[in-house]
């Protein structure tokens, strides 16, 4: 996640995501495979050239800007995810999505 600045305010990106698990994105895909129980298949695709290959932000403008410290571990903020976007499945809030390559 990325927090912008407003009205004239330090517009510059701060990452507010961390976890201090290093994680591949098949790690990722798994654990949200366990945690939801689906039996969904992953899919691998080719990288973009520039696809950066460690994804472990630093949040340290997160701290300094916003005084942003993480609270919530891996395993709670990706159940609360998953139930928010159960919740807006059920509620018919989520539109069907155009396939892209």
């Amino acid at each position: 996640m990325a927090y912008h600045g407003y009205h004239g305010i330090d517009t510059k990106i701060v990452r507010i995501f961390n976890d201090p698990r290093e994680m591949t994105i098949k790690q990722f895909a798994d654990e949200i495979i366990r945690i939801t129980g689906t039996k969904s298949k992953i899919e691998y695709k080719p990288l973009p050239v520039d696809d950066p290959k460690v994804r472990q932000p630093d949040i340290t403008r997160a701290r300094k800007v916003l005084g942003w410290e993480p609270r919530v571990e891996f395993d709670e903020g990706i159940a609360k995810t998953i139930e928010y976007f159960k919740g807006c499945l059920e509620r018919g809030e989520l539109g069907e999505r155009e396939p892209t390559e």
